[in-house]
Order: structure tokens, then sequence, then C-alpha cells
């Protein structure tokens, strides 16, 4: 299910670029991160070659209490020096 929704993103900048290996390597990252199995197929994982820091995409379709407990889990376990949200507008 995870890799179907990345293979949609596959479309969208920056994800134009992913390959196998990509996923692959996302898939190596989150193997030791301490967070359900549940959260880890929204979740990917990317190195930065620069900076060799991990930047943690966590796709959600709704917000929820679900979406949000996902989102406290990985933050929990990464504990990173920031966090980006980005959310889309609901059209009703």
């Amino acid at each position: 299910m995870a890799l179907s929704f990345i293979s949609n993103l596959k479309a969208l900048w920056p994800f134009s670029r992913l390959s196998y290996d990509d996923l692959r390597s996302s898939d190596d990252l989150l193997t030791n991160l301490p967070i359900p199995d549940h959260t880890k197929q929204f979740v990917y994982a990317v190195r930065d070659p620069s900076s060799h820091s991990v930047i943690y995409v966590l796709a959600v379709q709704n917000l929820s209490e679900r979406s949000a407990s996902d989102s406290e889990c990985l933050i929990r376990a990464v504990r990173p020096d920031s966090v980006v949200v980005q959310m889309g507008s609901v059209d009703r």
C-alpha cells in the first residue's frame, strides 16, 4: 500500500526522480525507527546528500486523531530540530 502511495507521488516534484533504490533506501532508514508498522507505511525517508541529515515525510490524506497520533509518534521517535507542516484547503 505504501509503495503504491509513493509511486503516485513520483509524478510530483521532488519525487519525480525517485527510483526503486530510493524506496529501498527509505525502507532501510525506517527499519530501526521505533514507530508502529502502520505508521511506517505512510513515511518516506530520504537522506540529504549535502548535510547527511535525514528528512522524514509523513503523508496523510485526512486530518484525524489517527494522523495526529502518527505524527506525534514520528516526532517523538525522530526528535527533529524542526517540523514543517503543509496542509491543503478542504473544499466543501
